[in-house]
């Protein structure tokens, strides 16, 4: 009889140890875990690798201030490509029931944030994501809004309508084709918005032409956009690459029309890759990177890591800021503390500016767009764009 209750309080002791080892290390001498998912190898890399190096710069300047509430925050980072489903559903559920981090930040993509919503709701920890601009990543189809999941950029009809009215209004431009990936939730996306409002402004959509990421061959529906009669193309892409390899074809076609881009093409690499043939086209961005207030940052992260920062790694660091404010609003490190603190948060310190969350839609508050004119030196900031005014 001693030895069976011997037993069962070894076991006891054990499940109790479990259930606590589930808890992410919430005890108060236990580092705060902090997820982290994205594309960190592959020709896509540059997605997510800067936005690791970013988030490690500032753990460490938190620890060296003394942590969040007197502990200190660990990062756990897992590499989860491009796919939209079985990475990404793995790396979720590996951060939260076994390494217990207490919020996830990422992914860049919208059908990856996607497919981690149900893993966020039920384990009640968020996701804030950073440029997975899909509207349904943080308001599901039926409206209903999910408690968990956070958005650090706007979303696509933001920048949809953003480069309507923009071609519209400002380049005077009545008559437009549209190219762009038809198996992409984040260019459908944009490329809808942009023809519904386009549309309402009184403009025409000649041409809608589709292609997948893996194509490199696209004359046959630039062909047909060429007999057309379109004054500008919409290359809708979320890759660098595409763009490049259009904008060349465009050029061995003779099609000399305004090309008109979205953010998924800014790169460093653009230009090297693309050369001169897409000198002149106009694109929405989610930052300015040239202004003044980044010239610091910029030039000390490159000469630590030797590459450029973008704008994944500053919207990963602003997603961080924010689970830090969370943490220390709240006094608790905890996913639905955090959760709680930030719906419908004011003026968040962030490193992009301040930030305010929407309570009905967990989305940034008047985020700006800046339209950028590609040339031969680089981005070119062209305005600061509010597609509401």
């Amino acid at each position: 009889m001693k030895n069976l209750k011997k037993i069962a309080a070894l076991a006891l002791v054990g499940l109790i140890a479990l259930a606590c080892a589930g808890c992410g290390g919430n005890s108060k001498d236990a580092p705060i875990k902090i997820g982290f998912v994205g594309c960190i190898s592959g020709a896509d890399a540059y997605l997510g690798q800067t936005a690791v190096l970013a988030l490690e710069d500032k753990v460490a300047e938190i620890n060296e201030a003394g942590g969040i509430l007197g502990r200190k925050v660990e990062l756990v980072s897992y590499d989860i490509g491009l796919d939209p489903t079985p990475e990404t559903i793995n790396a979720a559920n590996r951060l939260v029931e076994q390494d217990g981090v207490v919020a996830i930040i990422g992914p860049e993509s919208s059908d990856q944030a996607i497919a981690a919503v149900d893993i966020m709701q039920d384990a009640k920890v968020p996701m804030l994501v950073t440029t997975a601009s899909n509207e349904t990543v943080t308001v599901s189809e039926d409206g209903k809004l999910n408690d968990y999941m956070f958005r650090m950029c706007f979303i696509d009809a933001y920048q949809g309508e953003a480069l309507a009215m923009y071609t519209y209004n400002k380049l005077g431009i009545t008559k437009v084709a549209v190219l762009g990936d038809i198996a992409n939730l984040y260019t459908q996306g944009i490329q809808e918005f942009f023809i519904e409002k386009y549309e309402a402004l009184g403009g025409t959509i000649t041409s809608v032409e589709g292609f997948v990421d893996t194509d490199t061959e696209f004359r046959a529906a630039l062909t047909n956009i060429k007999n057309s009669d379109a004054e500008a193309i919409l290359i809708a892409t979320g890759t660098y690459k595409i763009a490049g390899y259009i904008g060349q074809q465009c050029r061995e076609l003779g099609i000399g029309l305004q090309i008109l881009g979205v953010d998924g093409w800014y790169a460093d690499d653009l230009i090297p890759f693309a050369g001169d043939v897409l000198d002149g086209s106009v694109m929405c961005s989610m930052m300015d990177e040239t202004a003044p207030e980044y010239t610091a940052y910029r030039e000390a992260f490159s000469a630590k890591h030797g590459t450029n920062p973008n704008y994944f790694a500053y919207y990963a660091v602003d997603a961080l800021m924010c689970i830090q404010w969370a943490i220390e609003k709240s006094g608790e490190a905890t996913g639905e503390a955090i959760s709680k603190a930030l719906g419908g948060a004011q003026d968040i310190p962030v490193f992009t500016g301040a930030l305010t969350i929407d309570a009905a839609t967990h989305n940034p508050v008047d985020k700006s767009i800046y339209i950028l004119e590609v040339t031969a030196d680089g981005f070119k900031t062209i305005e600061k764009y509010d597609p509401k005014s």
